[in-house]
């Protein structure tokens, strides 16, 4: 969506799941897209190598909810200055400031600095716990 919809220069996608991945293909071919690369692999394994080759990247969206503040260290090492990251996260509305607080400490152990632009509630996994998509830029 985002290679169609946007005028973005590129579009990469890491997929760890084959299958997914053959499906991202599928749809670069059916869709007739030229800025589109998909990538199968660990997300952690393969963004610095794809970083190093391809430069740091302007916007990077981590649309896995489930445990991604372990990944927002691999964000930040290929965000380039003034990138905004789209987090989401799974979290409890009593606890929705946690967000916050995991990418500042990323952040500090990353010496980057971030300016947080805004969280949104987009989907509710049980009752009172939601996705939420913290939106950031860092640099």
């Amino acid at each position: 969506v985002l290679s169609k919809k946007t005028e973005a220069k590129e579009v990469v996608g890491v997929e760890i799941n084959p299958t997914g991945h053959l499906l991202a293909q599928q749809n670069i071919k059916r869709n007739k897209l030229t800025n589109a690369t998909t990538y199968c692999g660990d997300v952690r394994e393969l963004v610095p190598g794809i970083a190093d080759q391809s430069g740091k990247f302007n916007r990077i969206l981590m649309p896995l909810p489930k445990d991604a503040e372990n990944f927002l260290d691999v964000a930040l090492s290929a965000a380039s200055s003034g990138a905004t990251i789209h987090f989401y996260s799974f979290l409890h509305e009593d606890e929705k400031d946690k967000a916050v607080g995991w990418i500042k400490e990323a952040c500090v152990k990353s010496a980057k600095s971030c300016d947080i632009l805004g969280m949104t509630a987009c989907g509710q996994q049980a009752p009172h716990v939601f996705r939420y998509c913290t939106d950031f830029t860092v640099d």
